[in-house]
């Protein structure tokens, strides 16, 4: 049997941004994305797919927008949180002091 630390990824050596996870593991119903935002960085994930945020360190501020285009209140996110967009919503993730995310969307 395998140690469970066997399976981690690790990611301190990695020059890009984002890591997708599904091309390490051959899985193509969900894409899974490791991201990592600086202090001031803001992500957009468009309408289209459901998706979910998975928040491993750091905080970030979660706004949807239904498609009415009529913004929500943000919503804080920090480490442990999950939260959860329908394919009719798209989302603005910003952050003040940094973060690292999974992002998962359908295939």
């Amino acid at each position: 049997m395998s140690h469970p630390e066997d399976h981690l990824i690790h990611t301190d050596d990695l020059s890009g941004e984002i890591l997708a996870l599904s091309t390490l593991t051959g899985l193509d119903r969900l894409n899974l994305e490791l991201h990592r935002l600086n202090a001031g960085d803001v992500l957009s994930s468009p309408a289209g797919r459901e998706r979910f945020v998975y928040v491993l360190e750091g905080t970030a501020d979660l706004r949807s927008a239904a498609q009415t285009g009529n913004h929500s209140d943000g919503v804080m996110l920090n480490a442990g949180d999950f939260a959860a967009l329908t394919a009719e919503e798209s989302a603005d993730l910003s952050t003040d002091h940094g973060i690292t995310f999974l992002l998962g969307q359908s295939g």
